[in-house]
């Protein structure tokens, strides 16, 4: 004979605190998501694009060499990006008064910088210019247009520094070439007794032709020390008739420029494009050797005509010389040799740096180009419906609680 034996049953105050804490919190939770849902929809949406951009540093900011300096430079170019003259710019290419509801310019400017923040990789030289808006095309576009115009200021910029450059070289030869005039008009005022106007014209020619000897064997010592970007840099910026250099390399720099940009759009070095850039690069290459062979060429018979001419201007010169070894004139040559050499060191030193000068560098490379974002930044959907789920059950135990001991 079995006997059955059965639960007994749960006193009923722990069923009250079951169905409190149980129910509650749940019901909250339920809540809390209708909540967060409901505040996501509500909420006004912001769009963000970023654009990715690489500063050339400003070498007029630089005040001393070094990493440190360098990172000085950079820090003080990005408050540029947000600065007044940059947000302008945009404004007045976007016709953002109009776009945005006829506010004022003014007011443009400053709706337009509290929309746009910026952040520097840590021990790069790339900057990310992050645009927030309501509308996802509206943040792109502002991005694109921050980026066009800084980099325009930057070429204004650079081009007001290179014609200050530009002018303080002229300005050094003149300085150099008065004084070497003054040295020549000394030794003519040495020269013995004679006819004044063939020893004028005799002078002078020699002067011209030993200043262009001088130039001319620089220029080949130049052309075959240098090697590379410099010899190619050097040779474009030679003044000689039928130099093809500065033709070939203007064509080498675009298509640098168009590799380097098909290289940041993220193709590969085996794209049909790059490769088709890379060979036209190779043939410029090989087009621009043969440019300089023929300028060296060129300037060893230009030279080798100079010594001769050289030769028989010195013939006339020497029926003049009736004591060549007289301590005035002698010490007159030698001021007016010294400064004529310095003179052509000079030349030669600031022919180069024009070059290098003249020779436009990009400021601004774009990176990562700004996108049409598909979803919103803000609000945040997941973290408001979790906030309000969490809060919500939060909520409900905290209730639950006290209700239920009140009915104990």
């Amino acid at each position: 004979m079995s006997v059955s034996q059965s639960r007994p049953a749960p006193p009923p105050h722990r069923l009250r605190w079951l169905k409190f804490l149980v129910i509650l919190p749940c019901a909250g939770a339920f809540l809390g998501f209708g909540v967060g849902l409901i505040s996501s929809y509500v909420a006004p949406k912001r769009f963000e694009s970023v654009a990715t951009v690489q500063i050339r540093s400003d070498p007029s900011a630089i005040d001393a060499p070094g990493e440190r300096a360098w990172l000085r430079s950079l820090e003080s170019e990005i408050p540029h990006l947000e600065s007044a003259e940059t947000l302008k710019i945009v404004v007045d290419r976007l016709d953002l008064p109009s776009r945005w509801d006829g506010i004022s310019h003014e007011k443009a400017v400053e709706t337009l910088r509290e929309k746009i923040a910026t952040e520097r990789e840590v021990g790069t030289d790339l900057v990310r210019i992050r645009v927030r808006h309501h509308s996802a095309q509206e943040a792109r576009d502002l991005a694109a247009a921050v980026v066009e115009a800084y980099a325009e200021l930057r070429r204004r910029k650079d081009l007001e520094r290179t014609g200050r450059a530009l002018r303080a070289l002229d300005l050094e030869l003149r300085k150099q070439e008065e004084k070497v005039e003054a040295q020549r008009s000394r030794l003519e005022r040495l020269a013995p007794a004679g006819d004044p106007d063939l020893k004028r014209a005799a002078v002078t020619q020699e002067y011209e032709f030993r200043r262009m000897k001088l130039t001319i064997e620089a220029q080949r010592k130049a052309l075959a020390v240098l090697k590379g970007d410099d010899r190619i840099k050097y040779a474009a910026g030679l003044d000689q008739p039928n130099n093809e250099v500065p033709v070939h390399y203007n064509e080498l720099l675009l298509e640098r420029r168009e590799r380097d940009t098909l290289q940041a759009s993220g193709l590969g070095e085996s794209h049909p494009a790059i490769r088709a850039v890379e060979t036209r690069l190779v043939r410029l290459q090989s087009d621009l050797a043969q440019a300089i062979a023929e300028l060296r060429a060129e300037l060893a018979t230009r030279s080798e005509q100079l010594d001769v001419q050289i030769g028989e201007v010195a013939e006339r010169i020497a029926q003049w010389e009736d004591d060549p070894d007289q301590p005035a004139r002698r010490a007159a040559r030698q001021a007016y040799d010294e400064e004529r050499e310095f003179l052509q060191a000079m030349k030669l030193d600031h022919s180069a740096k024009r070059v290098a000068l003249q020779v436009p560098a990009n400021p601004v490379t774009l990176h990562e180009r700004p996108t049409v974002a598909s979803r919103p930044v803000r609000p945040r959907v997941p973290l408001h419906l979790s906030l309000g789920s969490l809060l919500g059950a939060l909520a409900g135990l905290l209730l639950a609680l006290p209700v239920a001991l009140v009915r104990r």
